[in-house]
């Protein structure tokens, strides 16, 4: 660190000072800063605030913008949750629900013919009772499309008996 102006004393390398209330009108250098970092302002990068590697976002009112990842280890608690949600896994359901609140989240619609556009292989396991099935009334596999259905696996179709 250079230092052009020093009142007191003189600064030496390696050696601890006990002192309060340093103000610098320049540029503050260091290998570490220890502390929480609650006082800090003026931070234009957020990336800088790591943990392990990690980059911590916490109490962030004015939203914050992943453009990598996100992996989350507890809870994601939000007041709505936008895009089509094709990638979602572990939610499971016969049709689509007509709404979220106001009780259309109990009136359901399924899609009468049901189209496979994209080439899968659809097994069920014994525990599973090795069928695979739909509220629709009807599968059609499109063009170009190959669907495998794996040894002793059964579809059925129109399983609520709606059609």
């Amino acid at each position: 660190m250079a230092l052009t102006k020093i009142t007191r004393g003189v600064i030496k390398p390696n050696e601890n000072y006990d002192t309060h209330n340093i103000n610098s009108t320049g540029i503050i250098t260091a290998t570490q800063f220890h502390g929480d970092g609650s006082n800090l302002t003026g931070l234009a990068d957020p990336s800088v605030l790591t943990v392990g590697g990690a980059t911590k976002v916490e109490a962030v009112s004015t939203g914050a913008t992943v453009t990598g990842n996100l992996d989350v280890s507890g809870s994601i608690n939000a007041a709505s949750i936008t895009g089509d949600g094709s990638n979602l896994t572990g939610v499971g359901g016969l049709g689509d629900p007509q709404g979220s609140t106001n009780n259309l989240n109990y009136l359901f619609t399924s899609p009468r013919l049901l189209a496979l556009t994209k080439s899968t292989t659809v097994s069920a396991t014994a525990a599973q009772g090795k069928v695979v099935f739909t509220a629709s009334e009807s599968l059609t596999i499109g063009t170009g499309v190959t669907v495998t259905v794996a040894a002793g696996t059964t579809i059925r179709t129109n399983v609520l008996g709606l059609y």
